[in-house]
């Protein structure tokens, strides 16, 4: 297992909260101004342990086409994780239901607001807090990112649904 290397005090964690900060200044916490401050992040992480950000990702999943804010892809083109990126003013919960009624894939999917993120692994949700301290967002991060799939029979009863 592959751990991630992040702490609250690093720099790209200060730099995320900077640009928030002045972004809050200017009033401009809508999805589109703040997603590319948290898509910085995330590249970081995601290039540490392999992985490829691909954002605005297009699938068929279940016979129906599936656009995520971003997926992240090992080498192989396997889908490792999902990230929805929402406004301030949106309720994450509602917006994940939404998410997984139109077919969104339950395994490892976050959810993500500039001060909150929800986490879905294996079905459940796992992680569901404020991240207005570093220390918050670190900890999901590495929930998010150090996730490993189930073994073979656990992983085709959780995509089964999908089929």
């Amino acid at each position: 297992m592959k751990n991630l290397k992040l702490k609250p005090n690093q720099k790209v964690v200060q730099d995320y909260y900077q640009e928030l900060g002045q972004l809050t200044q200017l009033n401009l916490l809508n999805e589109g101004a703040v997603a590319p401050a948290f898509a910085r992040l995330l590249h970081y992480c995601a290039k540490q342990l392999g992985l490829t950000l691909s954002e605005q990702h297009t699938t068929r999943i279940g016979g129906k086409m599936l656009r995520f804010d971003a997926a992240f892809l090992d080498d192989f083109k396997l889908l490792h994780g999902l990230w929805e990126a929402k406004d301030s003013q949106d309720d994450l919960a509602e917006e994940i239901k939404r998410k997984f009624k139109a077919g969104y894939p339950k395994f490892n999917f976050m959810a993500q607001s500039p001060r909150h993120i929800i986490i879905w692994q294996n079905g459940q949700e796992v992680f569901n807090h404020a991240i207005d301290q570093p220390e918050h967002l670190v900890r999901a991060l590495k929930l998010f990112f150090e996730y490993q799939r189930p073994n073979y029979e656990e992983w085709q009863e959780a995509i089964s649904e999908f089929k």
